[in-house]
């Protein structure tokens, strides 16, 4: 059942779907998913409507971790993939401690939301209103970092995607790959805008996911 389901999603997605089987193969992160998350998580794959609308607004559809991890345990995993390998200066901040990506479906665009950059916070996040919502820094940075292990493609290069995680003051934090260096981590800018500075929306699907939204 699971390949057959899984196979659809490949099907519409193409490349821009990764499946548990496929992580677990790339040894991304010497994960294993039970038998059980499994299940969970061929019933909550997208319909094949809300697939073909991820196709046709050029999102990728990735699998989260079968093991809860936070910021911290992510870059501890995958340290290659970071600039910075340790001791950063997120490591004692609450968002990179208690936010967390689980076992469900993380349907992420790949491109900035229209017309998001050069806009300051609150101008950028009211097209999210009708396309879905932000993903806090954990959740992106797995998305990232597992598209990369799979497919060997870096996603939102030279650019920072702001995510729904904030630091003191509600500055928010960014992820970005703004350098080649791999994967960053920064907060600033606080209302302020950035000619690179934008933010991808998401789809939510899966167990544990608060329902981000599923009206296309």
């Amino acid at each position: 059942m699971q390949s057959i389901v899984n196979q659809a999603a490949r099907t519409i997605l193409g490349n821009d779907f990764i499946s548990p089987e496929e992580v677990e193969v790339a040894n991304a992160y010497s994960v294993s998913y039970t038998k059980e998350q499994l299940q969970e998580l061929t019933e909550n794959l997208p319909t094949e409507e809300q697939l073909l609308w991820l196709k046709g607004n050029n999102y990728a559809l990735v699998v989260g971790s079968p093991t809860e991890m936070n910021l911290i345990d992510i870059r501890s995993a995958k340290s290659s993939l970071f600039c910075s390998k340790n001791n950063k200066w997120y490591d004692d901040q609450p968002f990179a401690i208690k936010e967390k990506v689980g076992h469900n479906w993380l349907a992420i665009s790949k491109d900035p939301v229209a017309n998001s950059l050069k806009q300051i916070r609150n101008t950028q996040q009211k097209p999210l209103l009708s396309v879905g919502q932000i993903r806090n820094a954990a959740e992106i940075s797995w998305f990232i970092a597992t598209y990369y292990d799979v497919r060997g493609v870096q996603l939102f290069s030279n650019i920072y995607v702001r995510t729904s995680s904030v630091v003191a003051n509600s500055r928010s934090v960014f992820v970005d790959d703004i350098d080649g260096a791999g994967i960053g981590v920064s907060f600033g800018f606080g209302e302020s805008y950035y000619h690179s500075l934008g933010v991808s929306a998401s789809q939510g699907f899966g167990p544990g996911v608060s329902d981000i939204s599923k009206k296309f």
